[in-house]
């Protein structure tokens, strides 16, 4: 996306969802504030402070796109959805995707399975919904396998409405989404998923927060919005329909798995590179590390992935899951949502900082620059 067509999907994604009498400025800089910080298993995304006009919009955006649960593509069809992400247009222009259409119908309202993916890392539901009334609607959906493994949701994208900045033209009250469940759940490598997906369709109705000053030695002063004390957006009385229910099954590709165990030093702190799993939908590492002892500090990695000759790519901004083992060394693991699948040979991961967050006033960031480099053959 340019640069200058930021604003303008922005003010369109506002114009189209959000009533006039919301303001989501309050609650942007809400949900910004906690995401800067710590990383959610839920949402999948870890937010930092971007610098610069453009960071702002950026940051704004993705922080719409929380709050409506949803992304906006280039294209009506479901297929055109997975093109969003390059590891979900990579499988499903490699045929891994099947096809299912199945539908049901409440109330007027349609929702169609459309496609299904599934591997060790990622489980993708692709569907369709036509005779949504007015308003903002959202879909709240479960995914579960026949021994009762409920997935979590990572992400989800879609499109509804129309859009000419994004070449978008569906009728009144139909959309197309795709939604990510995490598929690491799996026990062993069978060959199908048996699964049961519930869905209830949503209005929520939003209240817009008010800011809590920041004081410092009981004097109110004005502060960047990094440091402000903000009350979470809420969402108030809402209106249900469903559930949609289906049952289906879905091929199943495991994951190419390599134990890597290798240690690197630098700014006096050891890091290791403990595995990494290799699957068409996501390459996911696992990094552990003895954080500095200091309280109320939130710790992380930043850096990125070579595969042989070809780019780089960024390392820290998907966070799958955080542990802390026993010795108290403390693990991430992060996504990487690239087509790198297909990629072979001596693989090279390069951590550049580690970098901390205070949890509490003033807030306070450090960065210990490294780099910490791996070299591993890949899985």
């Amino acid at each position: 996306m340019k640069k200058h067509q930021v604003g303008d999907v922005l003010t369109e994604i506002v114009e189209r969802d959000v009533p006039g009498s919301v303001d989501l400025w309050p609650g942007i800089r809400a949900r910004l504030q906690p995401t800067r910080r710590r990383s959610y298993r839920g949402t999948g995304l870890r937010l930092r402070w971007p610098a610069g006009r453009l960071g702002w919009a950026f940051a704004a955006l993705a922080a719409f796109l929380l709050l409506s649960g949803m992304v906006y593509a280039v294209g009506p069809a479901v297929s055109r959805v997975f093109r969003m992400v390059p590891s979900w247009q990579y499988v499903e222009e490699q045929g891994l995707v099947q096809d299912v259409h199945l539908s049901q119908t409440i109330n007027g309202v349609t929702v169609t399975l459309e496609k299904v993916y599934a591997d060790a890392n990622q489980i993708l539901i692709g569907y369709g919904i036509s005779g949504l009334p007015d308003g903002v609607i959202q879909a709240e959906v479960t995914l579960t396998d026949e021994k009762g493994t409920a997935f979590r949701e990572l992400a989800g994208a879609g499109v509804t409405g129309t859009s000419d900045l994004l070449d978008v033209s569906l009728p009144a009250g139909e959309g197309r989404y795709v939604v990510a469940f995490d598929g690491s759940g799996v026990e062993g490598a069978p060959p199908e998923l048996e699964l049961h997906l519930a869905m209830h369709l949503v209005r929520p109705i939003f209240v817009t927060p008010d800011a809590t000053p920041v004081t410092v030695d009981g004097q109110e002063v004005e502060s960047p919005v990094a440091v402000e004390a903000l009350t979470p957006l809420t969402v108030g009385e809402r209106t249900t329909m469903g559930p949609f229910v289906f049952d289906f099954r879905a091929p199943f590709l495991p994951a190419r798995v390599s134990e890597v165990q290798q240690t690197a030093h630098a700014a006096g702190i050891a890091i290791r590179l403990q595995r990494v799993v290799v699957t068409p939908s996501e390459t996911r590492i696992t990094l552990c590390f003895q954080p500095p002892a200091v309280d109320d500090w939130d710790w992380t990695v930043t850096g990125a992935l070579r595969t042989g000759l070809t780019r780089n790519y960024h390392l820290g901004a998907e966070v799958r899951d955080r542990f802390e083992q026993a010795d108290g060394q403390l693990c991430y693991v992060y996504g990487l949502l690239a087509p790198i699948e297909d990629r072979r040979g001596e693989w090279t991961l390069r951590v550049t900082e580690l970098l901390g967050f205070e949890m509490k006033a003033p807030y306070r960031e450090s960065r210990l620059a490294g780099p910490w480099v791996f070299r591993f053959q890949a899985p």
